[in-house]
This record gives structure tokens, sequence and C-alpha cells, in this order.
């Protein structure tokens, strides 16, 4: 209801819930507290995606990982290419979108992961994320001492420019 400013003709004010696939689990945070502890990493399996990934931008990096019975335990946070994952602890927003050649795996508890309509530009998504308007809202928001905090609440408040497809690819 509340538009912080008047948009171009044919954008409009989204939030996440709005541009998520209408499937179960599209807007997920990893799992909570002792679902997923080092103790039950394995040396090869389905691969957990954290904050290493995120931060790099290189979502091969890392060799952590669980057996097919903790991922299935954990599915609700199961990743699929496209999906971006986004970083919630000390770097704000920052973002990975995963590749079609994706390893199949979950996100741990430091990342939210969000699936969105295929016909939703990822990098403009992450443009958006990076701005200086979304950056300061989140930064506002966030909360810790020694470090910033989010949460997948925050992000689902969160109210962006989106633009026609074409300018968003564009």
């Amino acid at each position: 209801d509340e538009k912080p400013f008047e948009l171009p003709q044919g954008w409009v004010w989204c939030q996440f819930d709005h541009i998520a696939k209408n499937e179960a689990n599209a807007l997920k945070a990893g799992p909570f507290g002792s679902a997923l502890k080092k103790s039950m990493y394995v040396p090869t399996g389905y691969k957990i995606y954290g904050q290493e990934q995120v931060i790099s931008g290189d979502e091969n990096l890392g060799d952590y990982y669980v057996d097919r019975e903790k991922y299935e335990s954990l599915i609700s946070c199961k990743v699929q290419p496209g999906d971006m994952l986004i970083s919630l602890v000390g770097t704000i927003g920052k973002v990975l979108v995963l590749s079609n050649k994706c390893q199949e795996g979950i996100i741990n508890p430091r990342l939210v992961k969000i699936s969105l309509f295929k016909d939703v530009c990822r990098n403009y998504i992450q443009a958006v994320l990076a701005s200086k308007l979304i950056q300061d809202e989140l930064f506002q928001e966030s909360h810790g001492s020694t470090m910033h905090v989010l949460n997948l609440g925050l992000l689902k408040k969160l109210i962006f420019p989106l633009p026609p497809m074409s300018e968003q690819f564009r």
C-alpha cells in the first residue's frame, strides 16, 4: 500500500512472495540449530552450500557434504538450478545464482534460498539486492552487535521495484 516513490509506467512494487515459485519452500532459510552439525558431514554425497560459495561467487568451491539420509531429512533446504542463495550473516544481501550445472545439495543455516519463477531475471534481482536503496534498508533492519544479521522475515518484508521482463533482462 505504501509506495516509497513513483515508478516508471509498467513497473510495479513487489516482494519476494510475488515472484517466488508457487511451490513449498520456494523461500527458505537454512536448517535451524542442531539439524546440521559438522559431525554429520561426509567426504562425498550431497553438497552443503554456505557463505564461502556466495561470497566467492563460485558454487563449486568447498567440500562439505551430507549423506542421502541427512539430505532427505533436510529436503526442505534443497537447492535447484536457478535458485538464488543469499548470505544472512556479515555480508548483507550477498547473492549467488546457481547454474544449471550446480551440484545437488542443501543450504546451511547462514543462507536463504529463493526459487523464482522462470520469467524473473536473476541478474536483475541480484542487482536490486546490491543497490544502495536495498542495501541501506537491509543494513537498517539487520541486527547484531558485532555483525549485521538478516533473516528470512526481513527479506520477505522487503519491497523493491520490478520492471517488465524485457527491461529486467536489458
